[in-house]
């Protein structure tokens, strides 16, 4: 078998110390690299962890967890005494197994449809929401990523798991982490004068799974919906998931036209708005507004969907 020099490879493995990713993530990266690069053969012994850790300046236990996930996942293979090697079959070469042919004379055949409620989301989407790219001035959604804390965020992570690593674990709560649900009612009760108890808090993983639970829940196929316009388009996708009608509703100075709204949808079912801040316009719905919308829906025996995105701000 091939011996891998320590000394040779030192320069090909040399890590940053002052990068942005663990040195133990950084090791397992070029060794990765090297490997699908052939600059490692099938069966090629590499130096011993202590010895490597030596020539590249690093702690024996960041070579050992870089070597440990390597083996993990097939790339490396340890012998027992014996030292540690370049697996012969690589977990990629599985995943790049060759396609089987295809006839050229066999028609082509449509794959299962989507619902009627899927393709009415596909439909709804806007792509604006699908594209991905860098944080740039007046695009939203997108928070000062830089101002983040994330050394306070660490060092409160890790004091958390420490104290109840077993509690996190298992399957939890389908409405959410208890303790969490507790000290969200009661910052409700103090910052927004909100009575409410931790179980009628329910935890999500974001303002979208949100507006899609509370419309498949309150809507059916057809009602009507007021929405603000412009508005947000997130929303817009949410609710017409659901098959539900969307009724544009214009704004003023004083936020959504609730009396222009029911001349032509007199019963809506629902009411989304945004008025604390509204998105895009950043216009504040007035008090006057406001009860008159309380008004109009107590009537028609609607609900109110308020997205309240950004009061604290």
């Amino acid at each position: 078998m091939r011996r891998a020099s320590s000394s040779a490879i030192a320069t090909l493995l040399a890590v940053d110390g002052a990068g942005p990713a663990p040195l133990y993530r950084q090791l397992y990266d070029r060794v990765r690299a090297a490997i699908l690069a052939g600059r490692f053969h099938a069966g090629e012994q590499l130096p011993s962890t202590r010895l490597l850790a030596s020539d590249l300046g690093l702690s024996r236990n960041t070579v050992v967890g870089a070597f440990e996930q390597l083996i993990a996942e097939g790339y490396l293979q340890g012998a027992t005494g014996s030292g540690t090697y370049v697996a012969r079959e690589l977990p990629d070469e599985v995943l790049r197994a060759p396609r089987p042919p295809v006839p050229a004379a066999q028609p082509s055949r449509r794959g299962p449809r989507l619902s009627a409620r899927g393709r009415a989301l596909a439909a709804s989407v806007s792509p604006a929401l699908l594209r991905s790219s860098e944080p740039r001035a007046f695009r939203s959604g997108i928070p000062a990523l830089e101002q983040f804390p994330y050394e306070v965020w660490t060092r409160l992570v890790t004091r958390c798991w420490r104290r109840h690593p077993h509690a996190l674990l298992p399957y939890g709560d389908t409405a959410g982490y208890p303790p969490l649900r507790e000290a969200i009612a009661s910052y409700l009760g103090v910052a927004r004068a909100v009575e409410c108890r931790p179980e009628q808090v329910i935890i999500i993983s974001g303002a979208q799974q949100a507006l899609h639970l509370a419309a498949t829940l309150l809507l059916d196929p057809g009602d009507p919906v007021w929405v603000e316009n412009p508005g947000y388009p997130g929303a817009r996708s949410a609710l017409a998931s659901t098959g539900a009608r969307l009724v544009p509703v214009a704004l003023d100075d004083a936020g959504l036209d609730v009396a222009a709204a029911a001349e032509h949808s007199p019963s809506p079912r629902m009411v989304y708005v945004t008025p604390s801040h509204q998105f895009p316009t950043g216009v504040t719905m007035t008090l006057a507004r406001r009860l008159e919308l309380l008004r109009q829906t107590e009537r028609s025996r609607a609900w109110i969907l308020e997205d309240d995105y950004d009061s604290e701000y």
